[in-house]
């Protein structure tokens, strides 16, 4: 960052740190209400503050332990959520597959280019 920051003197280096902040601090933001929202729709309202004293924890959880450790908490709390997608992509790929099929024998896209065509696009 050095190199490309040099224009700026003494304050590239600001400017990462206070980028890098904004970011993780946007990121906790986010995971916490999209898990918020998950909780309240597995469970139900009551475990929401289960939930967010669990993540708050964990923020702590993660700043305390190696940074390997935390990769790799990451790492399986991703495969975890990765075999239920798999799972839903195969048995929806027969549903994809025909609503494909149905969209290239309508043709929509010829309709829309003959519209472009009219009105001198």
């Amino acid at each position: 960052f050095r190199q490309g920051l040099a224009p700026l003197g003494d304050w590239g280096h600001f400017i990462v740190v206070f980028g890098v902040l904004l970011f993780g601090i946007s990121t906790a933001i986010s995971w916490s209400y999209y898990g918020d929202r998950c909780a309240y729709y597995l469970f139900g309202k009551r475990a929401i503050l289960p939930y967010k004293a669990l993540f708050v924890l964990a923020h702590f959880t993660g700043a305390a332990i190696p940074l390997a450790v935390v990769w790799a908490l990451g790492d399986v709390a991703l495969a975890i959520v990765i075999w239920p997608n798999l799972i839903a992509l195969i048995l929806l790929a027969p549903v994809v597959a025909a609503e494909t099929r149905s969209y290239f024998e309508r043709k929509p896209y010829e309709a829309i280019s003959s519209r472009r065509e009219a009105m001198g696009d």
